[in-house]
């Protein structure tokens, strides 16, 4: 999947970005609201082996959640299950859309 460089959610824009890996905590994606910027590891902070394009289009989906529930005031926002579950399902839709 092509990500965007930048979008919009609400009044917030966000910038995406990427690092090798992302440490303390360990994980393929993290939000920083108030920079609005989202940044993707492209490789594990455990193994330090190249994430697959699943694993990162599913991080920029969890992320991009991320900011659409806290847009939203959701407290859905804190949810990491519910969050990771939406997050998957949308990079299926959009792996498996035929157009």
């Amino acid at each position: 999947m092509k990500y965007p460089k930048k979008f919009k959610v609400g009044k917030r824009a966000y910038e995406v970005g990427t690092l090798r890996n992302i440490a303390q905590p360990v994980a393929k994606g993290k939000i920083y609201y108030d920079a609005g910027s989202i940044l993707l590891a492209t490789h594990s902070g455990y193994t330090d082996k190249p994430l697959s394009e699943g694993e990162r289009d599913t991080a920029f989906w969890h992320e991009t959640m991320h900011a659409i529930l806290r847009d939203m005031d959701s407290p859905k926002d804190r949810d990491e299950a519910f969050v990771e579950g939406v997050a998957r399902r949308l990079a299926q839709v959009v792996a498996t859309a035929e157009f």
